[in-house]
């Protein structure tokens, strides 16, 4: 099996799973630094002019908190709502500290007021995770998900189409939490991930139809999983011996666990996610033709790192003939096939690379390798030069990086549906 292997300080991926426009899923993205910080409907700030500042406006939401203490007490059930406002300006300000003090006491004030299954505490729950993520309490984070995943359990049946959100958002969780290697087992976020994955894919299905293309998002979350599990590293503790009795032999018998199971079926069970979606995309009254395009190439990629070569470039030559019978300006092909692609090419992953040096990149003064390579026709990175590092002569990160290139797979440029080799390709590696 010939696999990328997935490295936090060398293969430089980041997970930053986000969730698809459809009719159950958030914008939450999630990226080394937090996720985009949800807004509640805030009947009072939105009244507000634009122009009051931050300030202004947490002196307000202080002095309504104030009026309604001595007015009605300090357990008022007016009070959560207002202290969520307030929770929000602090967080608009970056005071994320501030934020979650105001969210927890909002939260207290909850279950207190309404009780401990009130669905009203998920807008705070929204908030206050947004700000744990943004101050990177990656354990806080993970705490206050669980919370918030058994709160809809127990207002909402397994099998409901509520579910469906909460179960994307976990899975897309325990992806990052794996990349974080929180907690004493980290591989078991990656367990955890393929079963919310699939409850969700049947979830929508069984709301929407199994040939929904909504079922696609769940899909390519599991199917990310499942490279992760291929390329996870295992403790010797996960496989045990017993003696057992065999035509009057002793012999040691191996017991391999359920996450050693889904490693060894991660190929076959990758083709598996990827034909189904192709099947559902084909089954649409409207074709998306570049879906389509993608998805195969997806399958291609697959097989390629997996070592199936024969395979792959005969999928390859297939995506090929799809795209002239269905792109006349050829703009599919010359957008996908114009140069070598890394793999895995997986959306929910970016590889920390550039082409060119940014701006930015220097500005900021990151740690990063300057490589050139080829890619030959069967995806092999041949003829590494490290050209240059930043800091110079850093011979602990040239090593790495040519040790990272050397295991890599690349999807070659292709030529009328052939592989050729690719010269001196040039690229930025970043260390952080």
């Amino acid at each position: 099996m010939i696999l990328n292997r997935f490295s936090t300080v060398c293969v430089l991926l980041t997970l930053i799973g986000a969730h698809s426009q459809n009719a159950y899923a958030q914008d939450i993205s999630i990226a080394s630094d937090g996720e985009a910080m949800p807004t509640p409907s805030l009947s009072h700030e939105t009244k507000e002019s634009p122009t009051i500042s931050n300030q202004r406006k947490v002196e307000q939401y202080q002095a309504a908190i104030a009026q309604i203490e001595l007015q009605q007490g300090v357990y008022s059930n007016q009070l959560t709502q207002e202290l969520l406002n307030l929770g929000v300006t602090y967080q608009r300000s970056n005071k994320h500290e501030l934020a979650i003090e105001t969210f927890n006491r909002a939260l207290h004030l909850n279950r207190i007021t309404e009780g401990l299954y009130s669905t009203s505490q998920i807008p705070i729950l929204d908030n206050l995770i947004a700000s744990l993520k943004a101050l990177k309490k990656w354990e806080m984070v993970d705490s206050q998900l669980a919370y918030q995943y058994w709160l809809h359990s127990m207002n909402f049946a397994s099998d409901s189409a509520q579910m469906i959100n909460v179960n994307l958002k976990a899975a897309y969780w325990a992806l990052k939490a794996y990349s974080l290697q929180l907690g004493s087992s980290p591989n078991d976020h990656l367990v955890n991930s393929v079963k919310l994955f699939k409850q969700s894919a049947d979830l929508i299905g069984n709301e929407f139809g199994t040939s929904n293309n909504q079922v696609i998002e769940p899909l390519n979350g599991l199917l990310l999983a499942n490279y992760l599990i291929a390329t996870a590293k295992i403790k010797p503790e996960s496989i045990s011996y017993e003696r057992s009795q065999h035509q009057g032999e002793l012999i040691e018998v191996k017991d391999i666990s359920y996450f050693n199971k889904l490693k060894m079926r991660s190929y076959p069970n990758g083709l598996k996610i990827i034909n189904r979606q192709i099947e559902i995309l084909d089954t649409q009254s409207t074709k998306n033709h570049p879906a389509m395009v993608n998805a195969m190439l997806k399958l291609a990629d697959w097989k390629l790192m997996y070592g199936k070569k024969q395979s792959a470039f005969a999928t390859y030559k297939a995506v090929y003939q799809y795209i002239q019978d269905h792109d006349a300006n050829n703009l599919f092909y010359q957008q996908l096939f114009a140069k070598p692609v890394a793999l895995p090419n997986f959306k929910l992953l970016t590889h920390n690379t550039s082409e060119e040096l940014t701006d930015q990149a220097i500005a900021s003064n990151r740690k990063y390798v300057k490589a050139s390579f080829n890619v030959n026709q069967l995806g092999q990175v041949k003829n590494i030069q490290v050209l240059k590092t930043h800091p110079e002569e850093n011979q602990a990160m040239s090593g790495r990086i040519v040790r990272f290139l050397r295991n890599s797979t690349f999807r070659p440029q292709l030529k009328d549906g052939q592989p050729i080799v690719t010269e001196q390709t040039k690229l930025h590696f970043f260390i952080d």
